[in-house]
């Protein structure tokens, strides 16, 4: 993962020995369409200003801390923040000011925003990844894809676009962190659980505004993670996970 800011976070939480905290903050950048190809889209007028283009944040799923690019699909009725700087992320002027990435004026705009609404006015989810001043919080509509535009004001020159995509939830799951297996949790310990979201042909999606309950106590520690201290005479674990206008039960054993 490239992103200093990200890599500063995780050594901290690692140091101070939150490292299922650590592996559950997940999130990483993605390059737009122009600082990919070195080139202003076709049919498109660039700003000046972006020469490079921009760089794209968003959600990771919890179980792949160290993958490349975040999740693009949304889940159909679920929510996703999105990012977007010139430099290196979460950088202040004062720690390098040649790379903290702070647009001027800038909007963002869905080319099909019958499938994502965008509103950089709303109220973030509790769980949100990104919540600074160059982000916007996304709802999946209908299943389709649309193209994100951040541009200038007034000349509506592009700074940068990205491709994201909706799709509807077909199946969610629990997958373990913090033992030897990946599908069940350790009886008498502590264990972290993932929720996956999954469309057609195993696509991972996201829902930042998904809510867990469970009958047992738990930390709720990203959008798709929980903590929790698992009983000794337990012999599974069952989550109610409300994602993409639907409820689903989730079961983890316990060995």
């Amino acid at each position: 993962m490239t992103d200093r800011a990200f890599l500063r976070r995780f050594l901290r939480l690692a140091g101070s020995g939150a490292l299922l905290l650590a592996l559950c903050l997940a999130c990483t950048v993605s390059e737009g369409e122009r600082a990919a190809t070195g080139a202003c889209p076709e049919g498109e007028v660039c700003s000046d200003d972006t020469p490079s283009g921009l760089s794209f944040y968003g959600p990771l799923p919890g179980d792949d801390p160290a993958g490349t690019g975040f999740l693009r699909r949304i889940a159909m009725g679920g929510t996703s923040s999105l990012a977007f700087s010139s430099g290196s992320f979460g950088l202040s002027e004062e720690e390098d000011p040649a790379e903290s990435g702070r647009l001027g004026e800038w909007a963002v705009e869905s080319t099909a925003p019958w499938f994502v609404e965008i509103d950089g006015e709303a109220e973030p989810s509790p769980h949100a990844t990104w919540t600074t001043d160059e982000s916007v919080q996304l709802r999946g509509l209908a299943e389709g894809e649309t193209t994100l535009r951040v541009y200038e004001p007034g000349s509506g020159a592009l700074y940068d676009r990205i491709t994201l995509g909706v799709e509807r939830i077909r199946r969610v799951d629990g997958r373990t962190l913090g033992g030897a297996r990946t599908d069940e949790l350790a009886a008498g310990a502590s264990g972290s659980v993932i929720f996956r979201l999954f469309g057609e042909e195993q696509t991972r999606l996201v829902d930042e505004g998904l809510t867990v309950e469970s009958e047992l106590p738990f930390e709720r520690v990203s959008w798709d993670c929980v903590d929790l201290d698992v009983p000794a005479d337990a012999e599974e674990v069952t989550f109610i996970v409300a994602a993409g206008h639907r409820r689903w039960e989730v079961r983890v054993p316990v060995r």
